[in-house]
């Protein structure tokens, strides 16, 4: 399995798109906090920006909760809903409701950590989107895998490897298959005993879609709340 992943790894980061690309350098920014309801039901509040067109604009705004249920230290399920404001032009923003189902299996090997997540989601555009589609909603896939190592009790160095695959879309009904990924690398530290600071660059490239984009982003990232959320995200 783990050959296999490598492999397709290796096969998207050197792939060529016929179609024309466009490229981007953009800057995100991210506060959340974590919170735990009882010892199986954790929940969380994220706020992020992400700024485009070379850190510049606004892009994306969105504010996300969620629901996780531990059945084990391994394995957990959760569900997500975020509402996202999308740049359209002119300072313009469309809004979109997302909603997310996660399945997370994690297996820890001393200071190794080794996780996968799936991600069904679903999204609908809403206001300042064009009513030719109504509110057909999207579907996709996101396949995450994600391998951390615990340097001391204070940082973590992680890498990670994102795959999209777009199920439906009323708006490209001749397509659907991979259309997107993203790898990452980063490292997180605990400032204090219930709040982290992080920082990765990534790297995301849109595949098979019309005016595809390559973009280049770092990332900030503050956490604080639950210690079991903040050593386990």
């Amino acid at each position: 399995m783990r050959s296999l992943a490598m492999g397709i790894l290796f096969s998207l980061l050197f792939f060529n798109s016929s179609a024309q690309e466009s490229r981007d350098f953009g800057l995100w920014g991210t506060i959340s906090y974590g919170g735990e309801i009882n010892d199986d039901i954790d929940f969380s509040i994220e706020q992020e920006v992400r700024m485009e067109q070379n850190a510049t604009v606004p892009g994306v705004i969105f504010t996300s909760f969620g629901i996780d249920y531990r059945f084990s230290r391994a394995f957990e399920i959760g569900g997500n809903y975020r509402f996202i404001l999308n740049d359209q032009e002119s300072g313009v923003y469309g809004h979109r409701h997302r909603v997310m189902l996660d399945l997370q299996v994690r297996e820890i090997h001393r200071q190794w950590t080794f996780a996968y997540r799936a991600r069904g989601q679903s999204e609908i555009r809403a206001r300042n989107y064009s009513n030719e589609y109504g509110f057909a909603p999207t579907a996709d896939l996101r396949n995450t895998v994600k391998t951390a190592y615990q340097l001391n009790r204070r940082f973590e160095l992680y890498a990670s490897f994102d795959l999209r695959v777009l199920l439906r879309d009323p708006r490209i009904p001749e397509y659907s298959g991979i259309d997107r990924f993203r790898y990452r690398i980063g490292t997180d530290m605990l400032v204090a005993r219930e709040q982290t600071i992080g920082i990765f660059i990534q790297h995301q490239r849109e595949l098979n879609v019309p005016g595809p984009e390559v973009e280049f982003i770092i990332g900030i990232e503050y956490k604080f709340g639950s210690r079991r959320q903040l050593m386990e995200s």
